[in-house]
């Protein structure tokens, strides 16, 4: 599923499905595909998510240091 909407143009339909999958479905795998096509069709998503990973690498990094 991730694999063919990754490989679309953006679509404003598509990431309002992908949302809705990533917010409330159970099997990992798919949740996960869901989420690597959301951060294709839309690029805010993309952008929170990044930040948010590299907040949590700057944590990680000052825990370590610590």
């Amino acid at each position: 599923m991730g694999g063919l909407l990754h490989s679309q143009s953006r679509d404003a339909r598509a990431v309002a499905a992908l949302e809705h999958i990533v917010r409330t479905e159970t099997d990992a795998r798919l949740r996960g595909q869901a989420h690597q096509a959301l951060k294709h069709q839309d690029p805010a998503y993309k952008a929170h998510v990044d930040e948010e990973a590299r907040q949590r690498g700057i944590a990680a990094a000052r825990s370590s240091k610590e």
